[in-house]
């Protein structure tokens, strides 16, 4: 069996899952560990241990969220400079949520001939 090994890129530690709302003060908070990290051999950037999405679901129906999106040009920036330079990359993304970041990434790489 093949054991993938991985660069730690950011380590978050415990984190709260965000739309989960507590009925009472004590009550147990769900939380996930997050790290990021790059796989040596591909370079695939991912979370270490992805969360199932059935826990990102929110429970109640009136709970909706639209990631705010100033920051992202600065992101994407970062990403491609830090991790991938001149190179040709291929970035993918899970929902339509991702779209926006998605065509940052395209813009990118069109500047670069890549």
């Amino acid at each position: 069996m093949n054991t993938i090994k991985n660069k730690k890129i950011l380590y978050l530690g415990n984190q709260p899952v965000s739309n989960r709302y507590k009925r009472k003060k004590d009550q147990h908070t769900m939380r996930v560990n997050l790290k990021l990290v790059q796989e040596y051999d591909t370079g695939l950037i991912k979370l270490s241990n992805p969360v199932d999405p059935r826990y990102l679901m929110p429970k109640v129906s009136w709970l909706t969220y639209n990631e705010p999106e100033g920051h992202l040009d600065m992101v994407v920036s970062e990403i491609n400079n830090k991790f991938f330079k001149r190179s040709k990359i291929i970035v993918g993304g899970i929902s339509f949520k991702d779209d926006t970041t998605l065509e940052r990434f395209r813009r990118r790489v069109t500047k670069y001939g890549g």
